[in-house]
């Protein structure tokens, strides 16, 4: 199929095909294209999301520690 995208798709006869790690370095390959393709400022603005999440799960693990 064209819009198979070779991950949880069912039936799909690449990712059957194809030894795990070169389709773990197909898709490496395809995150790197994007972000090549992104501007600054999308950078930016992905890299504050990631940020946002970081913070947040430091947050649980503290008040997990804490027992709150």
């Amino acid at each position: 199929f064209r819009d198979c995208r070779h991950g949880e798709e069912p039936g799909c006869a690449v990712r059957e095909g194809v030894p795990p790690d070169r389709l773990r370095n197909f898709h490496k390959l395809l995150r790197e294209a994007r972000r090549d393709t992104m501007t600054v400022l999308e950078r930016q603005q992905i890299l504050a999301q990631w940020k946002v999440r970081g913070r947040a799960g430091h947050a649980r693990a503290k008040a997990k520690r804490e027992g709150a």
